[in-house]
């Protein structure tokens, strides 16, 4: 009974310690703010780009993260490395974890679309988009710790990222 007074008394002495959020915002690199949106892209059939999604836990804390999309044609895979990202998907709930080992020396070109803090007023001024190989290790922030990314399928799409750019800013809500 005693040990577990004192467990309980310790326990309740314990104290969360949170890192100061300073220079934690994911602020977007200044070549994206307002960045000309990317020319309208092209659409195919259900399973013709493979969606991913990168993380990188942001600097100094390393107790947050900063996501984002990439969507990469599905032609700039070989046949083998389409039916293992296919079996990860036919076989993953919500996404599946892709191994550094296989990403890092792929480099299908893809777009990166990620959003990141701006102060500016038009529409997805806020949301970097660019062509990037699936191996680079890139962040439309300053602060995401671009050493640590970890790579994740979500599934396959219709259209590429530039479209899905379009789609989704092009229209204000």
């Amino acid at each position: 009974v005693f040990k577990a007074l004192a467990l309980l008394a310790a326990t309740a002495r314990a104290q969360l310690v949170v890192p100061p959020v300073e220079g934690i915002v994911a602020e977007l690199k200044p070549e994206y703010v307002s960045a000309a949106a990317p020319v309208l892209g092209a659409t195919g059939g259900s399973k013709d780009y493979f969606v991913f999604l990168q993380k990188f836990p942001l600097m100094p804390a390393f107790v947050f993260f900063h996501t984002e999309v990439l969507v990469c044609p599905r032609s700039g895979f070989t046949a083998d490395e389409q039916s293992l990202l296919d079996q990860k998907i036919s076989a993953m709930t919500d996404f599946a974890e892709i191994d550094e080992e296989w990403w890092k020396t792929r480099t299908a070109d893809c777009i990166e679309l990620g959003y990141g803090g701006a102060l500016c007023e038009k529409e997805c001024c806020s949301v970097g988009h660019d062509h990037m190989p699936l191996n680079k290790r890139h962040a439309v922030i300053g602060n995401a710790n671009v050493n640590k990314k970890s790579l994740y399928i979500y599934g396959t799409g219709a259209f590429d990222g530039a479209t899905a750019f379009h789609d989704a800013c092009d229209k204000k809500c």
